[in-house]
């Protein structure tokens, strides 16, 4: 039998095909540089049993997937031509937030679980064309996007920015400001389930406004967001109701 080359071996541990392999050791990403110390044989066991018994420490391989997987994601939306986060169509905001709640079983390509969530997502407003053109115009934002990505998406929801947060601190405001609404808006359409589009959206308008200057750790942010949020929420519904995007 074959004895599998170091590039198979590497594809099966992070779950991507040779396409994306060589796509990505092309532009250096840290990741490959890190399993390529290891020998044949280290490969093997990893792939095999998920560790090699005389490095039981590797953790750090998550770890860099994950953190190379958030500068993908983030940079993703940064260079929206509509304007990052918060300056997107609302329509869409809703969309993808939503698409982020309902879907952690990911078993097909990243493509296809977002256009069958698409389909079913406007099921409901399918009249509605123009706010369908305004959720679908910013698709190209997953033009980029891997299986790395798929990786980072299956990620424990909880934990979603938490690799990329510390490392945007010290950078600009722009990207700080970015992966702040990321973890306002998750949080709020995790905790506001039974609230209307329109509704959560003016929530995270209104949180990410008031803390988007602050400089935070990632738990620390998580728990102002728990304290603000019940009178956020509580001003918002006496001022506008309980609203949807849609008609």
């Amino acid at each position: 039998m074959k004895t599998p080359s170091k590039t198979d071996l590497m594809c099966k541990i992070l779950h991507i095909g040779k396409t994306t392999f060589y796509k990505f050791k092309k532009e250096n990403y840290s990741i490959f540089k890190f399993l390529d110390q290891f020998s044949s044989s280290e490969l093997a066991e990893l792939a095999e049993f998920g560790e090699i018994k005389k490095f039981r420490n590797l953790e750090k391989i998550e770890e860099l997937v994950l953190i190379q997987s958030g500068q993908i994601y983030l940079n993703s939306f940064l260079s929206s031509k509509g304007g990052a986060g918060k300056y997107m169509s609302p329509y869409f905001i809703d969309f993808w937030f939503s698409f982020l709640i309902k879907n952690k079983d990911f078993q097909s390509d990243i493509y296809s679980i977002i256009n069958f969530y698409f389909v079913d997502y406007i099921n409901d407003f399918f009249d509605e064309k123009e706010k369908i053109k305004e959720i679908s115009r910013y698709f190209y934002i997953f033009s980029g996007w891997n299986d790395f990505i798929l990786i980072y998406l299956k990620s424990d929801i909880s934990t979603y920015f938490s690799s990329l947060f510390e490392s945007v601190q010290s950078e600009n405001q722009t990207k700080r400001e970015e992966v702040y609404f990321h973890i306002i808006a998750l949080y709020v359409y995790t905790n506001c389930y039974d609230l209307k589009s329109l509704t959560k959206i003016e929530i995270i308008n209104n949180l990410h406004d008031s803390l988007r200057n602050e400089i935070y750790t990632h738990s620390i942010l998580l728990k102002i967001l728990k304290k603000k949020l019940p009178k956020v929420r509580a001003t918002i519904l006496e001022l506008h109701g309980n609203a949807s995007l849609y008609s």
